[in-house]
């Protein structure tokens, strides 16, 4: 499991009571944005938003934790509140905001469809330094006023790297799961790809959806399970699967 460590070990739990030797080698580690000067901005200037929405549970969580530091009362709600799975939203309901509303698909542009007219409308995404834009461009093209400020960065978490190389040179492991693609793009990088590609001949890549899929298939990796639903759970049903096919 390549998510960081304290959202990877729930998932590992899941996989051990199913009977599989599952270990946390987290590939990333969250850390804060080298700047809060226009994530505070935004904070102190939310009642100017009508929307909000969340591509993360760690988007979430980083938000409300700094809201707590710079605001002097709990953050205003605001009238439009998005999430783009159902993990982010129980994270949003963690801090007490409920009834968040989630697209079918979880994943950018389906959520961008799921925003409906946005003409006119200002809207504040928080979310990763390193993202991918697709749903920032819709939203503007459609006529929002669109805002993304960094909530947090993803940095390389050199311990679990340092288990995942040794799996990889030594074939340690019959499947590796990826939960963003981040996770697959630090693990690529520490790996390399050739050795990626050579690894994945005989272990199965676990993807939670197409994006994650589409960094590993970039780096020549064609076997890649994909997770439906697109989420830790789907990663779990795939697992399965593969495991009731014989696959791993």
């Amino acid at each position: 499991m390549t998510r960081p460590r304290p959202q990877a070990e729930a998932l590992v739990r899941s996989l051990r009571r199913l009977g599989a030797k599952a270990l946390a080698a987290p590939a990333i580690r969250i850390a804060a944005p080298a700047s809060w000067t226009r994530f505070d901005r935004a904070l102190r200037n939310l009642a100017a938003y009508d929307t909000l929405v969340f591509t993360s549970a760690n988007a979430a969580d980083r938000f409300f934790e700094r809201a707590r530091r710079v605001l002097s009362r709990s953050a205003r709600r605001p009238r439009r509140l998005y999430a783009i799975g159902p993990a982010t939203a129980r994270a949003l309901g963690r801090h007490g905001w409920k009834g968040v509303r989630v697209p079918e698909t979880y994943e950018g542009k389906a959520l961008a469809d799921f925003l409906g007219d946005v003409r006119g409308r200002r809207i504040l995404i928080p979310r990763a330094r390193v993202a991918r834009d697709v749903l920032p461009r819709l939203l503007g093209r459609r006529g929002a006023r669109v805002d993304v400020v960094e909530a947090y960065r993803t940095l390389p978490d050199s311990k679990g790297l340092r288990v995942l190389r040794r799996a990889v040179r030594g074939g340690g492991a019959d499947a590796v799961a990826f939960t963003s693609s981040s996770t697959a793009s630090h693990f690529l990088k520490a790996v390399g790809a050739a050795s990626a590609r050579r690894f994945f001949k005989t272990a199965a890549a676990v993807s939670i959806g197409p994006i994650t899929s589409a960094a590993l298939h970039r780096a020549g990796i064609r076997r890649v399970l994909e997770a439906e639903p697109y989420t830790t759970r789907g990663i779990v049903l795939a697992l399965k699967r593969a495991a009731r096919r014989g696959d791993i």
